[in-house]
């Protein structure tokens, strides 16, 4: 059914480039404005990707929860939107979609595969001249086990899709993991996290970047799972765990994840960076209660590593900010007005983050071609 929408004031999408050899790269952010629908949104992002020659390498909806945290929405779960049970009031009244914005991540001249894993499609894998890559989307648990059990699930069929593309653990450089109720169970998803890390051997080769975020999902499980691999080709790629200069290892207070990971070839430069919050060097947090001061530590944060590996905001291919409250969502925004930053590139949602003092967080990732 087609929905009649307005778009208000809605912003031009943010699109940043990569090419290197014969391929091209094309990071593409719709956000979501006013009263738009994910319909809408998705009519705006297929306007882009007809103009691009090139295949869709991931794409997904970056959804808003409300402040129970129990409504979370994904593009292809949305129908008729004037009847989505996803669409909560506002304190006046207004009905605004849950979603609030769209990101793809497109490559031309490279043949995408799709990656299956028990009669579904969970993935892509391309490869270009210096390895093969692989993208792992919305890894499901079953339903009916325990929380634990569940965390156990998603990883195990994580590994199980790589094998099907002839890749292992060790090859991730990047996961994200939403938990529904994330403050009941972080500890218990680290746990799990490090025997599978353990079992694997990853702590004696590259521990991926990563986001554990909070967040319900429409399949009602307690955790879903996504991840970038990488398998090189050759030795002229060279990827690191690249260490925070303004903070001390995550996993010194318990935590699997690296700062950041750096994907380094002849021709171009990646970096990932995990999401990162208002922790000092010690690992506790700190600017309790105050979001602009946690933003200016966060950036602070995210600014010096990005600079570690010589590059700069407009380098920025897409990034998430996620906000604990409601009323803190114009926060970020009021921080990138005070002090010149474009915030294109961002789309902020309102999400738990992994502790209940943390009021923000952001993730992101950048390139850069070598010339």
């Amino acid at each position: 059914m087609k929905v009649d929408s307005k778009v208000i004031n809605a912003r031009e999408p943010y699109i940043s480039t990569l090419r290197h050899g014969d391929y091209t790269e094309t990071f593409l952010t719709i956000h979501g404005e006013g009263c738009e629908d994910p319909l809408c949104m998705h009519d705006r992002m297929r306007e882009q990707l007809q103009k691009l020659n090139s295949g869709v390498v991931r794409m997904e909806g970056v959804g808003l929860i409300n402040t129970s945290g129990k409504a979370v929405s994904e593009l292809r779960y949305c129908g008729d939107c004037r009847d989505c049970s996803l669409r909560e009031p506002d304190h006046d009244g207004v009905r605004n979609c849950p979603v609030s914005g769209l990101y793809a991540h497109t490559i031309s001249n490279a043949k995408l595969q799709p990656v299956w894993l028990g009669g579904q499609i969970v993935g892509a894998t391309y490869e270009d001249d210096f390895a093969h890559y692989c993208f792992l989307n919305d890894i499901l648990p079953e339903l009916n086990a325990f929380i634990e059990k569940q965390t156990e699930q998603v990883f195990n069929r994580l590994e199980a899709a790589l094998q099907t593309v002839g890749m292992e653990f060790s090859d991730v450089i990047r996961t994200w993991f939403h938990l529904d109720n994330i403050f009941d169970w972080y500890d218990q998803f680290n746990e799990v996290r490090h025997r599978f890390f353990k079992e694997r051997g990853i702590y004696d080769a590259l521990v991926p970047a990563s986001t554990g975020i909070g967040g319900a999902n429409p399949a009602g499980v307690s955790i879903v799972g996504n991840l970038y691999a990488i398998k090189p080709k050759t030795d002229e790629m060279r990827i690191r765990a690249v260490p925070s200069p303004l903070q001390c290892p995550a996993l010194e207070y318990g935590s699997s994840f690296s700062r950041a990971v750096e994907v380094d070839t002849p021709t171009y430069r990646k970096l990932f960076i995990s999401g990162t919050a208002s922790i000092a060097p010690e690992g506790h947090t700190v600017h309790l209660d105050d979001i602009d001061q946690q933003i200016e530590l966060t950036l602070d944060v995210v600014l010096a590593i990005m600079e570690s590996c010589g590059m700069e905001w407009n380098d920025v291919t897409g990034a998430i900010a996620y906000v604990r409250d409601k009323e803190d969502l114009p926060a970020f925004d009021r921080y990138c007005e005070r002090t010149n930053l474009s915030a294109e590139s961002v789309v902020v949602i309102q999400n738990d983050v992994c502790r209940e003092d943390l009021l923000f967080e952001l993730e992101l990732a950048a390139a850069k071609a070598k010339h």
